[in-house]
């Protein structure tokens, strides 16, 4: 992580709104989602071909991503057989025990960016590519990004006080 973030521990019980804004925006996951978003929709300018199937892909991927992210987050992560295996457990005790623990420490609030973007993959490049091909694809890829780029701000804002 940055030399900003190393060391840092933000608590969002203690920080205001403008405080937060400028923690999320400066975080190097977001950074890292803008970044894949922009580079999904350059590859979906390149492979243009047609708008509807763009649409159609993005709009599946909208409806689509938040349902996946939930059942993984209610039927596998709060599963109990993640923890007790030693192959899953030390990554069940980064994207799920800790947050649990801590949920005011941004720093475990966000989502690692190596457990979310297989997630995104999977979801987003299958169902683009079948409704729009490669442009679809990218088009998917880049709103996947956005979509979880919102949740986390959504999700971090209202642990604020």
């Amino acid at each position: 992580m940055g030399s900003f973030w190393k060391g840092r521990r933000y608590n969002l019980a203690k920080m205001s709104f403008r405080e937060f804004l400028w923690a999320f925006a400066t975080y190097p996951t977001v950074a890292a989602y803008v970044v894949l978003a922009a580079i999904g929709f350059g590859f979906a300018a390149h492979w243009y071909q047609s708008l509807p199937p763009l649409l159609v892909a993005g709009a599946l991927v909208v409806i689509l991503y938040p349902l996946i992210e939930y059942t993984l987050h209610r039927w596998v992560l709060h599963a109990q057989w993640m923890y007790k295996s030693p192959i899953t457990a030390s990554t069940w005790k980064r994207i799920h025990f800790d947050h649990h623990q801590d949920p005011h420490n941004l720093v475990v609030l966000f989502g690692a960016i190596h457990t979310t973007m297989p997630v995104i993959l999977l979801v987003a490049l299958p169902i683009g590519y079948l409704v729009g091909g490669l442009a679809g694809a990218a088009t998917a890829f880049a709103v996947g990004n956005v979509v979880v780029t919102v949740y986390e701000f959504c999700h971090s804002a209202q642990h604020l006080n």
